[in-house]
């Protein structure tokens, strides 16, 4: 019955970088004044890895910021299409194709906004993680994401196609430290409340307690 249904939600380490900030930006080659997009999902259609380029683009047009694009995730075929919709959107020198990486952690540190705009989703770590290190979010409005973020709170949710949308919501993170501040704030209080690994065990154990 819906009176016996128990929801647990995900539990996460939030596994600290292994680099500061500065060094993990200067081992992708990045300085220090680059507003860091990241998206670490695998290259597959569903993802929106083409969407998220036409999101970048538009806010790249829109602000007098310097951006650089991480892309990191297993190729599953899409990645010699990927390259030419960076080439005719023109950042092509922006983007950062990392592939499969195992030090994601690194990554988030080196950034400063993350963006997640696929087509349908479950309950994607990547923006959990992404909120423990501070970062604000731009992300489709799909599957269980709304259940992570809080549109206008610790980011900006858009539906999925929604281009203008998203590089706005983009372009206004890049334009103002301080709303990546408040937002990245607001996320990582969220993540670490809602998510950790510790709260995730507890749920276990009141579950499994109330069962006799």
């Amino acid at each position: 019955t819906p009176e016996q249904l128990r929801v647990i939600l995900n539990g996460n380490r939030f596994v600290a970088a292994e680099c500061s900030r500065t060094d993990c930006r200067k081992s992708l080659g990045l300085g220090d004044d680059v507003c860091v997009v990241l998206t670490a999902a695998s290259l597959l259609p569903y993802k929106g890895h083409a969407l998220a380029l036409e999101a970048f683009a538009l806010a790249q047009s829109r602000v007098g910021v310097e951006m650089a694009f991480l892309i990191a995730g297993r190729d599953e075929g899409e990645l010699p299409g990927l390259r030419q919709k960076a080439e005719s959107l023109g950042v092509t020198g922006k983007v950062h194709w990392l592939k499969e990486r195992a030090d994601v952690a690194d990554l988030l540190q080196a950034s400063d906004i993350a963006m997640l705009c696929s087509e349908q989703e479950g309950s994607p770590n990547f923006l959990i993680e992404a909120m423990g290190f501070s970062l604000p979010i731009v992300a489709t409005e799909v599957g269980g994401v709304p259940e992570i973020v809080e549109n206008g709170v610790h980011g900006f949710l858009r539906p999925s196609g929604d281009v203008d949308g998203l590089g706005s919501g983009l372009a206004m993170l890049v334009a103002d430290e301080g709303l990546r501040f408040r937002m990245g704030r607001e996320g990582k209080a969220r993540a670490l409340a809602r998510y950790s690994m510790e709260r995730c065990c507890a749920d276990h154990i009141e579950m499994y307690a109330g069962l006799g």
